[in-house]
This record gives structure tokens, C-alpha cells and sequence, in this order.
């Protein structure tokens, strides 16, 4: 029996080690289990949880909007006061202009502005009031177009299945220039000035340029 002890003591030491991790690991889990659920009650309470996605069509009424979600689309009208959601201390939320609307700082929103239809409208809060900043892009769904001049220190890319395409539009002439990059000889009629690389090509066969509405290899 005595020999026993030592053994019996580690085995002991053991079983007491397991159910402190096991326990701790189980408290813990619960805990952050808890958090999460008390934080997305609080923001779907809210609608401005990114999981609510794109709420109602907001109709101004009264010169005031109500969001309740990320997202909205707004109608036409004078905006002075977008209304804020209880317990919404500050953030960002998206409005998509369908209509003209207009905004003044005669209520709760600091600059005023005329959205453009298409152009989502960025509205953060800082506890005070809303300022608003009207995107530069406008997104057809399947075009993404601006006026303004892009700047950029990093990598402008495409994605998708087949060449990939650039398209410059001339103001003088409306003519819409393009860059295309992609495999094989470019073939059928082109617009002149447009410029078509290609990279499988090979010793005046890698650089096209359009001439007379037809492609001419480099």
C-alpha cells in the first residue's frame, strides 16, 4: 500500500489537472458564446447589422429619412434630418440615390449636397450629426463609370472568364478607346486608336494596334 501512494497521488494530481482545463475551456466558451449572442441581439436590434442586408426604400417625409438598416435606397426630395436608430452611437451606413434628392444643414446633417442617381452616398455619424459623401463611381450593375480622375498607387485589376479589357472614352471625338489583353490574334473591326496585347504572341505578333477600324500587328 505504501508503495502505492506515489502512483495514487500522480494519478489524482492528473484527474484534478483535466478538470481544471476542461472547466476552464467550458467557462470560457460559454462566456464568449454569450458575448456574441448579446452582440448580434444588440445589432439586429439596431437593423444595422451587416447580416440585415439592404432594408426598405426610404421615402423622405417631412424632410427626414429613417434608416433601420446597412443599406437603403432613397427616393426624391429635401433631406435635413436622417433620423438616428436608438443606441447608434456612431458608424457608416450606404444610401443608393434612385431619384435626386437633395440635402441642407438646417437639422442634423452637416453638408449639403445634391446626390446623383446611381452614386451610393456614404453617411457616417460621429454622435453629433451625419456627414455625407457622395461616391465618385456610378454602378450600372454591370459598368462601373466616373468623371473624376483615378489615382492610384497600387494594381488596377479585371477579373472574369476571357481578355481582359479597359475602355477609355475620347471626349472630342465619343469615340470609346479600349486596352485589351488577351490570347490568340485579335480578329473583327476595332475602334481606331485602341491597342489589343497579346500574351501568347511572339516576334510581331504580341502588340496590335487598330488602324482604319483593323487590327495591325507591332
Amino acid at each position: 500500500m505504501i508503495k502505492s501512494a506515489p502512483l495514487s497521488l500522480a494519478i489524482i494530481v492528473i484527474l484534478l489537472a483535466a478538470c481544471s482545463y476542461f472547466t476552464f475551456n467550458y467557462i470560457y466558451s460559454q462566456r464568449m458564446e454569450a458575448k456574441d449572442d448579446l452582440l448580434k441581439s444588440y445589432q439586429e436590434r439596431l437593423g444595422l447589422s451587416p447580416n440585415a442586408g439592404t432594408g426598405p426604400p426610404l421615402t423622405v417625409s417631412e424632410n427626414t429619412i429613417t434608416p433601420t438598416h446597412l443599406i437603403h435606397h432613397v427616393g426624391s426630395g429635401l433631406i435635413k434630418n436622417v433620423t438616428v436608430p436608438a443606441g447608434f452611437n456612431s458608424g457608416t451606413i450606404y444610401l443608393v440615390p434612385d431619384a435626386v434628392f437633395t440635402t441642407d444643414t438646417s437639422g442634423n446633417i452637416r453638408n449639403s449636397f445634391a446626390a446623383s442617381v446611381g452614386q451610393v452616398v456614404v453617411a457616417s455619424y460621429d454622435g453629433k450629426k451625419w456627414s455625407l459623401l457622395q461616391s465618385p463611381f456610378a454602378d450600372t450593375g454591370t459598368t462601373l463609370s466616373t468623371t473624376r480622375d483615378i489615382s492610384t498607387t497600387g494594381t488596377i485589376s479585371t477579373n472574369g472568364s476571357g481578355p481582359s479589357k479597359l475602355t477609355f472614352y475620347e471626349q472630342t471625338s465619343g469615340h470609346e478607346l479600349s486596352w485589351t489583353v488577351g490570347q490568340d490574334r485579335p480578329t473583327g473591326k476595332c475602334v481606331t486608336g485602341s491597342v489589343y496585347t497579346r500574351s501568347d504572341g511572339g516576334n510581331r505578333s504580341t502588340l496590335y494596334v487598330c488602324e482604319a477600324s483593323a487590327w495591325v500587328a507591332k
